[in-house]
């Protein structure tokens, strides 16, 4: 049985491919990527800004599938001979897609609702192209009982696979799929069929297996984005270990950042994602608000970083919030980021001198960065000589950093009573500086209820 990762606009782009095959990708599992479709130019002059997506380059070590989404099918087939000419086989067309601004359109799924155009657009492309052809199709427009019809001119061509996403283009992604309506239907394919759609699990995957042992392959989508280990799971691979997941979302951020060219485009894209993955984790939903706010590179590195902690530690009532403001940046970083976000992490010691010397030289590193980032480390040192170098360090701060007066906060807040008033003035000036802080201090181990409540009750009331 061959597994797929389905082309999802916006989530399975280059850089996810790459970052998920480096992380997650096992023999097989996927054996093949699907690409996002692609829109043939109308003027036939490529773009190689779209093209990037696939120069062979920026895909090594991957198998790639590209996706067309065309109604014209003289057109299509020329863009067959230019996928082909950038070394591609199997090029696959796009009947599925059930967006509106697509199907307005007449194409994607909006292709099934005349057989007589899908007719014509099918006898252009297979007598104009050559090599494999494959097609990702949903079972019709309004009711399952239209893919007879559909099916019927489908295997009047030599459609190499048939991915069958057995949903109807009104529902869009709600309700299930309807698997009665693929059993009914999968003798009369001629073709090899893959399924796709509602896999989110190894188990299920294995299930739909036995049921349909007949099918040349799985194609999952949703589930590889919530759990990126699905595929290595059902070929008896491990389930993500945090440190895997750490390293993934650290390195796809930083490829969205570096491929455009700033970190608020890299936290859009991250928070698609985050959409699917935030549900893996119990207890998240916190936090989930938080994320769908964010921004700022910084924003969404404080938010991920809570829940990283999170999981790391296992509980995150008791965790600080602090090393998470480190810039995400920096490769000099990774060393240190599966433990500094934990208390008592690995900058601070080690089991053998080798490990002693790598810790202090990376809190050195860091601490070089910038000031608050020596800040931040002193603080996660978690000791009285840690926490006054932190407050010496915090005086060279701007004033209008919200995150100045967020870690003074901190460090009133580790000298218990005594400094519980100033803990709250400090926090109130960072929330006058970024309303968002107050959020991220509810859900913050350093603070007492009292401390926070005190600020927010002194901050309603300025």
């Amino acid at each position: 049985m061959n597994y797929y990762a389905a082309p999802m606009e916006g989530l399975t782009d280059r850089i996810w491919r790459q970052v998920h095959q480096k992380w997650f990708g096992a023999a097989d599992a996927p054996t093949r990527y699907y690409a996002p479709f692609l829109s043939p130019p109308e003027n036939r002059v490529l773009i190689p800004k779209k093209m990037a997506e696939l120069a062979p380059e920026a895909n090594a070590g991957t198998v790639v599938i590209p996706q067309l989404l065309a109604r014209d099918g003289e057109l299509a087939a020329w863009m067959i001979g230019e996928l082909r000419k950038m070394g591609y086989t199997e090029v696959n067309l796009n009947f599925g897609c059930p967006s509106g601004t697509v199907t307005a359109k007449g194409k994607g799924a909006g292709m099934l609702r005349d057989l007589s155009k899908l007719e014509a657009f099918l006898d252009e492309v297979f007598s104009q192209a050559e090599g494999p052809i494959s097609v990702k199709t949903r079972l019709g427009v309004t009711s399952p009982e239209e893919f007879e019809a559909i099916l019927d001119l489908y295997d009047r061509y030599p459609i190499c696979e048939l991915t069958v996403h057995p949903r109807v283009m009104r529902q869009l992604y709600r309700g299930e799929a309807d698997r009665a309506a693929f059993a009914k239907y999968l003798p009369h394919c001629q073709m090899p069929v893959c399924y796709n759609g509602d896999i989110t699990t190894p188990a299920q995957l294995k299930a739909l297996e036995a049921e349909f042992p007949n099918l040349s392959g799985i194609m999952v989508g949703r589930g590889i984005i919530a759990d990126p280990t699905l595929l290595r799971q059902a070929v008896g691979g491990a389930p993500a270990s945090k440190e895997e997941l750490r390293g993934y979302l650290d390195e796809l951020y930083h490829g969205y950042t570096e491929a455009f060219g700033m970190a608020s485009c890299a936290v859009s894209r991250m928070k698609a994602h985050w959409h699917y993955l935030i549900q893996r984790f119990e207890g998240s939903e916190a936090f989930e608000k938080q994320l769908r706010k964010a921004r700022e590179g910084w924003e969404y590195e404080v938010v991920v970083n809570q829940l990283c902690m999170y999981i790391k530690a296992g509980d995150f009532e008791n965790a600080s919030v602090m090393a998470k403001l480190i810039p995400a940046d920096y490769k000099e970083f990774d060393l240190v980021k599966a433990y500094a976000w934990a208390m008592g992490g690995y900058f601070q010691g080690g089991n053998t001198p080798e490990e002693t010397q790598r810790a202090t030289e990376t809190f050195r590193t860091i601490c070089q960065s910038s000031v608050q980032n020596e800040a931040v480390m002193n603080l996660a040192l978690e000791t009285p000589q840690g926490n006054a170098q932190a407050e010496k360090v915090l005086e060279q701060m701007a004033d209008e950093s919200p995150v100045k007066w967020y870690l003074k906060a901190v460090t009133e807040a580790r000298k218990g009573d005594v400094g519980l008033t100033e803990a709250a003035l400090y926090l109130v000036r960072c929330f006058n500086r970024d309303q968002k802080m107050i959020v991220t201090a509810q859900n913050d181990g350093e603070f007492t209820k009292e401390i926070v409540e005190t600020a927010l009750e002194m901050y309603k009331n300025q």
